[in-house]
């Protein structure tokens, strides 16, 4: 465990240097890195690859550091769609709109902030992808419950254990973190978020694909 001091002249003095910090954190991130399950990370690009040919739209889920991730997956998808004429996949975050998330969280449940907006909007062809170190936030597994019922995909990227959403997933990437480890968790999330993009991006030019 790092302990810090304050020293004479202000600064944060700890046993742990910051090279070391750093050295550490940087060789458990390439463990993680290195124990990415790739026939999962096919199978989930597979699942967008198609739905990005149907026009469908991708409702991306996350709390906390994974709701920012939601939002910048977003504008990496709308960039695709922007600059190649047959990526048709639309994507939305639902925490974006900060109205209709407090609305719901104060006149209903926050455990329902996301389902509540699912049943408004999921049509036919749509799809869930859950962001989340944990998996176990009730309002993510909610909306998991509410899209199983009315037979909606779901696709997860998740650390630690998995959780409850690792089991109500059809499709799920398990980053392999330890419990607790958010910051690791995090990193992983928007690296698969910026090699996705980064895959179809070059799938799209090699294909010929432009706008």
């Amino acid at each position: 465990m790092v302990r810090f001091e304050v020293s004479r002249d202000g600064h944060m003095m700890n046993d742990e240097s910051v090279n070391e910090l750093f050295l550490s954190y940087k060789e458990s991130l390439i463990k993680s890195l290195n124990s990415i399950d790739l026939k999962a990370l096919d199978k989930l690009i597979s699942e967008i690859e198609s739905m990005s040919k149907s026009g469908a739209t991708l409702y991306i889920l996350g709390n906390g550091g994974s709701a920012a991730t939601a939002s910048h997956f977003v504008n990496d998808l709308f960039s695709l769609k922007l600059r190649f004429n047959n990526f048709n996949l639309n994507a939305e975050s639902l925490t974006d709109n900060v109205s209709i998330v407090t609305s719901i969280g104060n006149d209903i449940s926050y455990d329902d902030v996301f389902k509540q907006q699912l049943k408004a909007k999921m049509k036919k062809g749509d799809a869930l992808l859950i962001l989340s170190a944990s998996g176990n936030s009730s309002n993510l597994v909610n909306a998991c419950l509410w899209a199983r019922e009315n037979n909606y995909k779901i696709f997860s990227i998740l650390g630690f254990d998995g959780g409850k959403v690792l089991n109500l997933s059809h499709t799920s990437l398990h980053l392999q973190t330890k419990q607790g480890e958010y910051e690791r968790a995090e990193d992983l999330h928007l690296f698969v978020n910026h090699f996705i993009r980064l895959y179809f991006q070059k799938s799209l030019i090699s294909n010929g694909s432009t706008l």
